[in-house]
């Protein structure tokens, strides 16, 4: 009985160190993307955009591609619409759905982030990690998602 207990202890920080960690990348990258003036959600939704490129996506599919649930995506996509990052038209096939998609300077900004994202990255925990260690950090995480 009193193993189960530990096992569940360490367990239990393991959770709150991956929590922990998430946190604290989400604030380095969100400091970052600052500059750029878009959020971190904002960004997610162009990575989204980006790798869908160039089939436009509805805003269901949006929703489902993002890393940080919002129930407002909508209203965050007007936001990026507005600032020229993503274009927003009927769907051809669909009249009451909207086909969402890339803009030119949507690519642009995200060719102008990708250096400083990678730095951010490069200096959370490149000295830290090996390859190896990230390679089974992975897989057990994988193991955790999938569950």
């Amino acid at each position: 009985m009193e193993a189960t207990k530990q096992i569940s202890d360490i367990h239990r920080k393991m959770i709150v160190h991956i929590m922990h960690t998430g946190q604290l990348l989400e604030s380095k990258i969100s400091s970052m993307l600052k500059q750029f003036d878009i959020t971190h959600v904002q960004f997610n939704i162009l990575k989204v955009l980006e790798a869908s490129h160039p089939q436009p996506l509805c805003v269901g599919e949006v929703k489902q591609g993002v890393l940080f649930s919002n129930s407002d995506i909508t209203r965050i996509i007007d936001r990026l619409v507005h600032k020229n990052l993503v274009e927003r038209e009927l769907c051809p096939n669909n009249r009451r759905k909207m086909d969402i998609k890339m803009s030119a300077d949507g690519f642009a900004l995200l060719a102008q982030i990708a250096p400083k994202l990678a730095e951010v990255f490069d200096n959370c925990y490149e000295n830290e990690v090996s390859e190896m260690e990230a390679q089974k950090m992975i897989n057990i995480l994988k193991r955790i998602k999938n569950k």
